[in-house]
C-alpha cells in the first residue's frame, strides 16, 4: 500500500517479529528518519513501544481504520494519500 502512495517502506512478516539489527543499521544509512506504522491494536502498540525504546524511531497509527489497506478501502487512495502524508509530516516535525 505504500508503495501506491510512492512511499518508501518496509514490512515485517508480523508486528512481533523482531528487527534484525543488521537491518536496522543498513536503513538507518539510508534514510534521514525512520517511522513505524504498526496497527492500533495491544500488538501493534507494544511492538512499536518496543522500536521507539530500542532506536528511537517515531511512530503514528491510522486513526480512522486498522491499516493502511482498510483506510484505502473504507476511504479510497487519495484520501489515504492525504491522511498518511500528514501523519508523516507531524512525527517529522516532533
Amino acid at each position: 500500500c505504500y508503495k501506491m502512495l510512492n512511499i518508501p517502506a518496509i514490512s515485517l512478516q508480523g508486528e512481533g517479529n523482531r528487527l534484525p539489527i543488521e537491518l536496522t543499521e543498513s536503513i538507518l544509512k539510508r534514510f534521514t528518519a525512520i517511522i513505524v506504522n504498526y496497527d492500533n491494536d495491544e500488538t501493534g502498540i507494544k511492538s512499536t513501544s518496543s522500536l521507539q525504546d530500542e532506536f528511537g524511531f517515531k511512530s503514528f497509527y491510522i486513526d480512522e481504520a486498522k491499516d493502511l489497506s482498510d483506510l484505502i478501502k473504507l476511504k479510497g487512495l487519495e484520501y489515504a494519500r492525504v491522511q498518511i502524508n500528514n501523519k508523516i509530516n507531524l512525527c517529522l516535525q516532533q
